[in-house]
Order: structure tokens, then C-alpha cells, then sequence
């Protein structure tokens, strides 16, 4: 175990009393469905979007279905949500001298967490009429940005307000803080080389000098059929399987792993050498 103040926080046994999901590293989750239901129809249902021209109001959310979850995983807050909303409206054109009034629907079709509230995607009907094309037309422009800025709030405050009780804080009172993460994402657990903060302020690395590392590596074929790989756009984007470019001449470019790794050729001899140069260095990779 490493001292405190040195190395990786994560991994420090944190001092807990209760002895709960010590640096909230454990799945933990919770249901946040019912609350979401609640929430959405309390921050739509009721209000009232207008402007000099028209007045509308949300009458109700005729239809809601869905789930949600928040859970906390090795130290991060993440939240899964899908719902399907119809949002059912009423408006009139504030000149109309009989004050018609036009009544509609906001189809939210698709609210997932993978793709967030502007990605969503919606459909605004309403009774066709001279006054119900101009209502219609108010409530699908503005009327559907207003409805996207409550779920904004819904998002927000099923992050902030309901998932905080899944986050145990530490002994120094230090909490989780909230991550937005899509599905594809949750599953990814990143590590960076940046020194870590501490209590003290920032701990820097102790030994910063750098060391040569050489490998060797044995292929079972032929150095022609090597070569090949090595030399040839398409099987190199094959062997690394990323996107690569390849200029098979002394002082041709190459460019792997999607541009991070990039040199020149300093030397081509099929089949026996093969010495690429990447930040001013020359290795001999094949040889007989």
C-alpha cells in the first residue's frame, strides 16, 4: 500500500467509520424511475410559453414511459436514462377576436443518455386551421426549445440532487463529482500519466529521466511476406487496424495508429532492411 500523499489516490484505503464502498470504488446503484416521472411532469406540466403573439399552455403528458438509473462505479457518478414523453398543449393567437383555442401534441420520441436532449428527436402536431398553423408553428420552434430546456433541468437535477445519496463522501468531506457518460462510454475506464493532487497540493513524479527500451520480436513467414505488411496502406491499416498512410521510398512518410505514431523511411532494402525513424530514432526491424 503506498504511503499517503504518494501514488495513485485510488488506491489508498480510505478511514471510514461506517466501513461503506471505501472511495466509492463499488457498483452502487438506484432506481431513479418513479422520481423521473415526477420530475418531468412537475418542471412541464402547467407552463406556459408565449410571446407578444401567442399564448400556449402544457395541459398535461398523456403519455410517459421509460426508465432511469444512476449508479456509482470506482469513484464516478453516471446516470442512464430512456423515455418516450407525449406532451399534449393548447394555445390561441392573442389578436384572434374569438380566441379559438388550438389544442396540439409534442411527441419527445427518443430521450436517451447516449444522445442527450438536443440530439433527441421530436414531433409537433396540432388541428389544422389559419390560427392552428400559427400556433403550430410558435409551439414547434419555440414551444419545443422550451420543453428541451425543462429536460435540461430534469437531467441536471437527477445528477445534482437525486444520485447524491448513492455518493458516501470521505473523511476529508470530499464527494464524487457528477460525470455525464453515454453508454458506449461507461464501460471505458481511462488512466492519465498527470501527477496527482493531494491535500498538500501537487505531487510531482520523483525520477523524470527517460530510458531506452528495446524489443525483438520473432514473426513466423517469410521476410518478403513481412516486408509486404510493412510497406503495403491496406495491410498495414490491417495489421495495426487503424487508419495509416504509407510512402514505401527512402525518405517517404508513414503514419500509424491514426497519426500518433508518424516518421520517415531511412533506409529500404526488400527484403532484408527495413529502418523506419520516429522521433530521431533508426531501428533495424528486419533482418536476416
Amino acid at each position: 500500500m503506498a504511503k499517503l500523499g504518494e501514488g495513485d489516490p485510488r488506491w489508498i484505503v480510505e478511514e471510514r467509520a461506517d466501513a461503506k464502498n471505501v472511495n466509492n470504488w463499488h457498483w452502487s446503484d438506484k432506481d431513479a424511475t418513479g422520481w423521473s416521472i415526477n420530475k418531468i411532469k412537475e418542471l412541464l406540466k402547467g407552463s406556459k410559453i408565449e410571446n407578444d403573439l401567442y399564448s400556449c399552455k402544457i395541459t398535461d403528458i398523456s403519455k410517459l414511459d421509460g426508465e432511469a438509473n444512476v449508479y456509482v462505479r470506482k469513484g464516478k457518478l453516471m446516470c442512464f436514462y430512456e423515455w418516450e414523453i407525449v406532451i399534449d398543449w393548447e394555445g390561441i393567437v392573442k389578436s384572434s377576436e374569438d380566441k379559438v383555442k388550438i389544442v396540439g401534441k409534442v411527441e419527445v420520441i427518443s430521450l436517451i443518455d447516449e444522445y442527450g436532449v438536443n440530439k433527441c428527436e421530436t414531433n409537433t402536431s396540432w388541428t389544422s386551421s389559419t390560427d392552428g398553423d400559427l400556433v403550430g408553428s410558435f409551439m414547434k420552434s419555440t414551444g419545443v426549445d422550451f420543453i428541451k430546456s425543462k429536460l435540461e433541468k430534469y437531467i441536471t437535477l437527477l445528477k445534482e440532487d437525486y444520485a447524491q445519496g448513492l455518493i458516501l463522501p470521505s473523511k476529508n468531506g470530499a464527494n464524487v463529482n457528477p460525470a455525464s457518460t453515454t453508454r458506449s462510454g461507461a464501460a471505458l475506464d481511462k488512466t492519465t500519466n498527470k501527477a496527482f493532487h493531494t491535500a498538500d497540493g501537487i505531487k510531482e513524479p520523483k525520477d523524470l529521466s527517460n530510458r531506452d527500451l528495446s524489443i525483438t520480436d520473432e514473426f513466423f513467414c517469410t521476410p518478403d511476406d513481412l516486408y509486404r505488411v510493412l510497406t503495403t496502406k491496406e495491410l498495414v491499416k490491417a495489421f495495426t487496424r487503424s487508419e495509416a498512410t504509407v510512402d514505401p521510398v527512402v525518405g517517404g512518410a508513414y503514419s500509424v495508429f491514426s497519426g500518433n505514431i508518424t516518421g520517415i523511411f531511412d533506409l529500404l532494402v526488400s527484403p532484408t532492411d527495413f529502418c523506419p525513424r520516429n522521433f530521431s530514432k533508426s531501428t533495424s526491424i528486419i533482418q536476416k
